[in-house]
């Protein structure tokens, strides 16, 4: 070659640098040291007669004969070979074959080349070596694997883990001479390096020194520092063009091994499992009719990838391919199955989907030509196109909205060459290769002709590079199934063992526990890990040991089975006090709850979560005596159905007397923790054996840095103490001795080691940061900020892809002087990269930060920093070194938030929702329990933080930039609301009235935007108190009217609240009550600092004198002023509704029952306390200046006034009974009557308190009372809201018992009139509550406080609590202290029956209703329905005994049994519902006996129906779902006896009871009840139906 040809070849890749002179000698030399390598070669390349093993593969067979080989040369990918003649060695054999690996791996590291050193090959000229082996006496003894890796360790430093990554173990090779050959490969994977050079401390024995050492020409030379910054920016570039290398070296490989190799790669793009960071959809060709069908049924193995596919796609009409996937499991479906024609529900699921979680219950399996099992043909193209394709490609384009860009991966199986081209598969592969799924498709088949129709349709828009990535051919189908099967995760049917209550252990298979349907619940075996390690050879063993301990002490979640691997986890030294605790509460019989509570608070990274699983691991395992150890779970999600879970969980195969199960609950909001508590002292009072212990309830509560424990509390702390300090000492040297892998990687373990010391933590994270690159830190400058102040909040990794995946230049290889090695075709395929995450290319210092919190759902999974400190001190670090503030911080991530707005998949919709609530989520206060929480989030409570120089004002600016910037972009309405929180806190009221308004108008029916709206009033109203008075103190008239016009504009946006809230479904939003009722009672209380107040008697007159005279009072120019202040005197519209308010607070807590048990809570006092507030102002009439009597006039505060001061009680009676005595009846206020009344029931029904029994007089005035009240309960006559006493008293007092008819029955309501009142009764209830669904009842049912007892009128109303008081008490006596259960023998305790009087009747076919027969005097026999308080459908049909209970509601039947049994009960487990959807809680029916009942209703409903008797007899089984037993009584009950009902009606609420009574057994299936022989017995419900005839008058 001429100067002039190397001047044109060579000048492009210069770049700056000029061809001049010098380079012209350079070359020159180079050329001359050319000629005379070649003529130097002694040995020619004919004379190879012998290959090198595979690179980077075991030896196998593979023998070496004493020959000549050649080392192949080419890319960076292609090994470099280095020989090695060990024969000089001699004495100190090991000592230069380990400095010579490390050499060589130094050299490989930073080139980014692969290689092979072989020891026993004489090198030869021109790349060739002489094969002669070495003596196996020489190494016999050596362990060179462990002598390198020590080597490695002791030279590598901090880079020792990147070094043993990339080093293979020793291959020994035979030679035929009886020598071997020793070759040590080196595989520099672009995942596991640097940009950095990587130096090494040498020589590994001796005075070492750093070096760098690099390949130059053909061998290994050490780089000067003068050219160290070049070459390093070289090895930079050099990095780039491996991966590059490595992205595309699939093109180049060959067929077998190569293709299974390009098949694995591009399913996981660089991942483990594809299910890591991919979201799978399989598209399955046509199998049947094809050639080998047979062939290709019997080899395709796939079913685990087709389980864990999101959606599966189905060309074949045949079901052969889900039969073999489901199995035999005929009971255990894995897939919903739909097809193309009705692919509108699949439409409507994705919608719902769309608002909820991404994740349906069921994998959907979507035939998309036919359906042989329900008879639907395959189409050809042209009719499918018409039918069918509009559907398919529906869903598919629903799943790109679901799925982010670059994440998803559809895999077509192409089974056949289609006999038409235009295949419905292939139409669906066009659309998805160009358009929807374009770079994330990939086409499977045996041979290329299968798909080369496809191909060279879609290679005119795809180049090569592309078509090589996304087509794969030549494997035949066992080989394809075998590469799947390895990149998708297994789902044995594993075995679980859980502890029983005999004493031995039951077996629970993967089917039975896909059957019990345990989302919400991570159930722990008994043997946890064992099973699952039995299955393993020793290396999987030794992997999984190593893996899992790693993995923990990086920062992951801590896993069952580093408990399971001893002294991975090592004990904190308040583990045997929690330890020692919980079992007290397991063993002690003298406990008071039957759920009991046991707390682990620790500050956040401490520890507390890992405590928490290490307890419930020392309780589970079952140690060989399954006897000792507990069932025990953690609970991952809490909704309405957990506690169900938990039941099918606690009751599995064991549902006789079961022992406490453990449940493990970790940081859950207080608004979840009491939805499960709830929901758990419900099954427990159902389920539990009495004065046993049911549950045990471990929570895990993370707490403020600041917190400090309080008395009797245990709090973890990051602070070791000196006996942890030892463990980690102890651990940390041990793992350095075994030198699995680099100690000083493992960054969450030394963190802990070092007591999360700050110090350490800021040199650890300085250390760390310099080995992120720009990228990196972009990412990191996202996660720092949110994992510092949203902590253990994982963030979706796609969101991170657009920064991270960035375009490849390729001018860099071109521009590059080591780009010669490739000639320009090659250059040219590297156009495009293969498809990878970014995840599999982060630096190891990135690695060392991050961590991965998988979630079931893959949308809920993600990346975070390992913990919060770590996080603080990396944000802090970037704020420090980019010079920036946390506003810029956080401004970033805003903008990384508005890239996302434009996204529909859930996981951009998940991180969008993290960011806001950065915003959002307010802390609870320190030592604080219940609502008590921080005013404003921690980021917000940061940005409020003044900085040096800076005013308050400045950071109050800047929190309400930054926050209105989040507004603006995500247009969050509750975000929205926080700002105008913000806003009210530093008194800029106008701003906060805009920023509401703004939220409102996004979600105008939010009750809780509506209260933020009336708090700024209210703010503003207390402002002006404070900010207004004058010298004297007082405040004048015109500012006193601005204060009233912003209370009442206040209380005025609080009744708006109140009526969104009563419209809603779900569970009311009281706020808005509570502070209609605090705002005014807070202007009462400060009206005396206005002008206008002159004494507390002339205020009192003002507010309850309607004849007091305004004119000429001090008040006369402020009601000029402001008119509206009239309103808060008595009597008037706004004060009744405040009065109306206050009850609707104070009575829902002591008539609704909300759950079993009261959650302990201050509510209920607090009410109270506001009750005498208000009475303070606004007592009965005229009295109000006399007296003080501060309670209300409920039943609740009526007690509580005599337990805390019965004098002034005692006044108010009596000034009650004197207005009762001396007025008409008709001009008595109803305020008298409940007092009179309510103060005589509460003595009457307590036999303690009763000093005299009621006599026959006494009796009959109380009757004539409850019916005047009753009647007031009218709108006409009360207030919108009647007192439910008034009902309560009535029911009670005119309830028709036998004594009562004997000895006073004129006096007594009529059964007519009685019924009227119970089903006005019911009516007042729900509009009380504001409850208009069944489903809104049943959360709301009414608590019971009487019952009917024997004595005398009036002195047989029992107080049941009374009762239960004295049964408690017995039972302590006898060392039983735990709370009643349903099982208790309570009704049948002597005391008990001497006291209640019990009642007979016939339970109905519902078993919801019991007929009880009344004889009257005058109007002759009547049958009440009277509601079952449990349902007792075993009972069905059958006389039965029970007692009258009185609810809120109506009356009931408590304790139902079966009449003449003796006493003897049958056990029966039932849900605890109230069916309070019937129509009433008593009906009554008139006539002599059910036949006239029969004919009655019979005739009425043909006559609606126009039908024979047949026909609705017909029609009415059928709606009711059973046969003719019962019919009539469910018609007179659905109808309500009258005419007025109609089938439609009878239909729906039949229907509804069904239903109810379908879905109870279900919910309690295996609970059934237990006769006394110990067997299942059916419920009636479920019996073959005795048929009745009834006969036509």
């Amino acid at each position: 070659m001429t100067q002039e040809q190397m001047e044109i070849i060579f000048t492009p890749y210069l770049g700056s640098i000029k061809y001049g002179e010098g380079m012209k000698m350079d070359m020159q030399m180079i050329q001359s040291q050319i000629r005379k390598s070649v003529t130097e070669v002694n040995v020619s390349e004919d004379s190879v007669n012998e290959t090198l093993r595979i690179f980077d593969s075991p030896v196998g067979k593979k023998q070496y004969k004493i020959a000549v080989v050649k080392a192949s040369t080419g890319n960076l990918l292609i090994p470099r070979h280095e020989f090695v003649n060990v024969s000089q060695y001699r004495k100190h054999f090991i000592h230069f074959i380990t400095k010579d690996v490390l050499q060589f791996t130094a050299a490989c590291m930073n080139g980014r080349q692969n290689g092979t050193i072989h020891f026993g090959i004489v090198p030869l000229q021109n790349g060739l070596g002489k094969i002669i082996g070495i003596p196996k006496n020489s190494f016999n003894d050596i362990n060179l694997n462990e002598e390198i890796t020590t080597t490695l360790t002791t030279c590598f430093g901090e880079n020792v883990s990147a070094a043993k990554q990339c080093i293979r173990p020793v291959q020994i090779v035979p030679v035929e001479s009886g020598t071997y050959v020793i070759e040590i490969d080196v595989v520099p994977f672009s995942c596991h390096l640097n940009p950095q050079m990587f130096y090494i401390t040498y020589p590994p024995k001796g005075c070492q020194c750093r070096k760098y050492f690099m390949f130059d020409s053909n061998e290994i030379v050490t780089v000067s520092n003068t050219k160290l910054d070049d070459v390093c920016d070289a090895c930079v570039k050099l990095l780039k063009h491996r991966e590059y290398l490595e992205d595309n070296a699939l093109v180049d490989e060959k067929k077998g091994y190569g293709i299974q190799s390009k098949l694995k790669k591009l399913l996981t793009r660089g991942n483990r499992y594809v299910k890591d960071e991919l979201i799978p959809i399989i598209i399955s060709g046509r199998i049947s009719g094809s050639a080998n069908e047979m062939e290709i049924r019997q080899k395709l193995d796939i079913d685990r990838v087709f389980s864990s596919a999101e959606l599966v796609l189905d060309f074949d009409s045949s079901i052969k391919l889900r039969d073999k996937v489901e199995g035999s499991r005929s009971k255990f479906s894995k897939f919903l199955v739909k097809i193309a024609e009705n692919l509108s529900e699949v439409e409507q699921k994705t919608q719902m989907l769309d608002k909820a979680d991404p994740a349906p219950p069921l994998l959907t399996w979507l035939y998309c030509n036919g359906n042989d099992e329900i008879q639907s043909p395959p189409f050809r193209l042209r009719e499918w196109m018409r039918e069918r394709s509009n559907g398919i490609k529906a869903s598919l384009c629903k799943q790109r909205k679901m799925i982010p860009k670059d994440r998803g991966i559809l895999i077509f199986l192409v089974f056949d060459t289609p006999m038409i081209y235009q295949d419905p598969l292939f139409e669906i592969a066009r659309d998805a290769l160009l358009f929807t799924f374009r770079g994330e498709c990939l086409i499977i088949s045996t041979t290329n002709e299968h798909v080369a129709y496809l191909k060279q349709e879609v290679s005119r828009t795809l180049d090569d590079s592309a078509l090589e990535s996304c087509f794969v051919s030549g494997l035949v189908w066992d080989e394809v199934s075998t590469v799947m099967k390895s990149v998708f995760r297994v789902n044995e049917d594993v075995v679980c063992r859980l502890p029983c209550s005999n004493g031995h252990l039951v077996e629970m298979t993967a089917r039975e526990k896909g059957e019990l349907k345990l989302s919400d619940i991570e159930i722990l075996s008994g043997e946890q890990c064992i099973m699952e390690e039995e299955t393993m050879g020793d290396h999987d063993r030794k992997a999984k040991r190593r893996e899992s301990q790693e993995l923990f002490y990086k920062g992951g979640s801590v896993s069952w089975w580093n408990f399971y691997y001893r002294n991975q986890v090592g004990k904190r030294d308040q583990f045997e006090t929690h330890k020692k605790e919980i079992k007290e509460l397991l063993s002690n019989d003298k406990g008071d709850d039957i759920v009991e509570i046991h707390e682990i608070e620790h500050h956040p990274g401490a520890g507390g979560s890992t405590l928490g699983r290490h307890l419930l691991w020392e309780f589970s395992q079952f140690k060989g005596d399954p006897d000792s150890a507990y069932r025990c779970c953690v609970v991952h999600t809490i909704t309405e159905e957990t506690v169900a879970q938990l039941d099918r969980f606690r009751s599995f195969k064991d549902i006789d007397d079961t022992r406490p199960f453990i449940v493990l609950i970790d940081n859950e909001s207080e608004e979840s923790i009491i939805l499960l508590k709830t929901n758990l002292y419900e099954l427990a009072y159902k389920m539990a054996t009495p004065g046993k212990l049911f549950c045990l309830l471990i929570l895990i509560n993370r707490m403020s840095i600041t917190y400090e424990k309080r008395r009797g509390k245990h709090l973890l702390k990051h602070q070791l103490t000196y006996r942890e300090k030892n463990w980690f000492e102890d651990k940390f040297e041990e793992m350095e001795r075994k030198n699995d892998y680099d100690v000083n990687t493992l960054i969450a373990f030394n963190c802990m080691r070092n007591s999360f010391d700050e110090k350490y933590i800021h040199e650890t994270i300085q250390r760390i940061m310099q080995g992120i690159t720009t990228s990196e830190l972009e990412v990191l400058k996202c996660l720092a900020l949110i994992s510092s102040y949203e902590s253990d909040t994982p963030i979706p990794q796609n969101i991170f892809d657009r920064m991270m995946n960035k375009e490849f230049d390729l001018e860099l290889i071109t521009r590059q002087p080591f780009g010669i090695k490739h000639h320009i075709k090659e250059l040219d395929r590297l156009a495009k990269q293969t498809p990878k995450t970014w995840n599999v290319n982060l630096t190891d210092a990135m690695q060392l930060l991050l961590t991965k919190r998988d979630h079931e759902s893959f949308y809920h999974s993600g990346v975070c920093i390992v913990s919060k400190l770590l996080a603080k001190a990396v944000l802090f670090h970037i704020m420090d070194t980019e010079n920036i503030s946390l506003e810029e911080v956080v401004i970033y991530v805003l903008e990384l938030v508005e890239q996302q707005m434009s996204e529909s998949n859930p996981m951009s919709k998940q991180f969008v929702r993290i960011v806001c609530s950065l915003f959002k989520t307010r802390q609870p206060l320190d030592g604080e329990k219940g609502e008590a929480k921080l005013k404003f989030s921690d980021l917000v409570l940061e940005l409020e933080q003044t900085m040096e120089t800076e005013k308050d004002d400045d950071a109050r600016q800047r929190v309400i930039r930054v926050m209105q910037r989040c507004v603006d972009i995500t247009d969050d309405a509750m975000v929205g609301q926080q700002l105008a929180r913000f806003n009210i806190h530093i008194k800029e009221f106008e701003a906060a009235e805009k920023a509401i308004l703004r939220s409102i108008s996004k979600i105008p029916q939010s009750s809780y935007l509506l209260d933020t709206h009336g708090q700024i009033f209210k703010s503003k109203m207390e402002y002006m108190f404070e900010s207004s008075l004058r010298i004297d103190g007082k405040i004048p008239d015109d500012t006193a009217a601005a204060i009233v016009d912003n209370a009442f504009t206040a209380i005025l946006k609080f009744r708006e609240g109140q009526s969104l809230a009563i419209k809603q479904d779900e569970d009311k939003n009281w706020i808005c009550f509570r502070m209609e009722v605090i705002t005014w009672l807070t202007l009462l209380e400060k009206f005396s600092k206005f002008s206008c107040y002159c004494d507390r008697r002339n205020f009192l007159n003002f507010l309850n004198d309607d004849n007091f005279e305004i004119n000429g009072s001090s008040f006369e120019n402020i009601v000029a002023l402001c008119p509206t202040l009239d309103g808060i005197r008595s009597g008037r519209e706004e004060q009744r509704h405040v009065d109306t308010s206050l009850r609707s607070l104070q009575e829902r807590f002591y008539q609704v029952k909300h759950h079993l048990y009261p959650i302990h809570s201050d509510k209920d006092v607090l009410l109270l306390k506001l009750r005498e507030r208000f009475e303070r102002f606004y007592g009965t009439t005229y009295s109000t200046s006399r007296y003080k009597f501060l309670y209300g006039i409920g039943l609740k505060p009526l007690q509580h006034a005599k337990e805390k001061d019965p004098d002034v009680l005692e006044k108010r009676v009596k000034e009650a009974e004197e207005n009762l005595r001396n007025k008409r009846l008709s001009e008595v206020d109803e305020r008298d009557f409940l007092v009179y009344l309510g103060t005589k029931i509460i003595t009457l029904s307590n036999l303690n308190e009763r000093a005299e029994e009621l006599q026959e007089e006494e009796y009959t005035k109380l009757l004539k009372y409850s019916k005047y009240l009753v009647d007031m309960q009218t709108p006409k006559n009360t207030s919108n809201r009647p007192y439910l006493e008034s009902y309560l008293y009535y029911a009670m007092l005119h309830w028709p018992s036998r004594n009562r008819l004997e000895i006073n029955p004129e006096n007594l309501s009529g059964p007519v009139t009685y019924l009227e009142k119970m089903g006005n009764w019911e009516t007042a209830y729900d509009e009380n509550f504001f409850l208009k669904s069944n489903e809104q009842i049943k959360k709301n049912r009414p608590k019971n406080y009487f019952a009917l007892g024997k004595g005398s009128p009036g002195n047989d109303i029992i107080d049941l609590e009374s009762i239960r008081r004295q049964w408690k008490e017995m039972k302590k006596e006898n060392g039983r202290s735990r709370r009643p259960v349903f099982r208790d023998n309570f009704w049948k305790e002597g005391f008990v029956v001497e006291r209640l009087e019990r009642l007979t009747g016939i339970v109905d076919g519902t078993g919801h209703q019991i007929l009880h027969k009344v004889e009257y005097s005058q109007h002759g026999t009547q049958t009440f329905r009277i509601k079952t308080y449990y349902p007792c459908s075993q009972h069905s049909n059958r006389p039965v005994t029970f007692v009258l209970g009185f609810t809120w509601r109506g009356p009931t039947a408590l304790d139902v049994d079966e009449k003449d049994r003796g006493g003897q009960r049958i056990e029966t487990f039932v849900s605890v519902l109230d069916f309070d959807d019937q129509p009433s809680s008593i009906e009554t029916v008139a006539g002599n006996d059910d036949e006239k009942d029969n004919n009655r209703v019979q005739g009425h409903i043909q006559g609606a129906c126009g039908g024979t008797e047949e026909v609705v007899r017909d029609h009415i089984q059928g709606a009711c779902g059973g046969t003719e037993v019962g019919v009539i009584d469910h018609v007179l009950s659905a109808c309500g006896g009258t005419e007025d009902g109609t089938v439609d009606n009878c239909k729906e609420k039949e229907n509804a009871r069904h239903r109810e009574s379908v879905d109870e057994y279900k919910s309690e299936k295996g609970l059934a009840k237990i006769n006394s022989q110990g067997q299942n017995k059916r419920p009636p419900w479920m019996k073959p139906g005795k048929r009745r005839r009834h006969r036509r008058k």
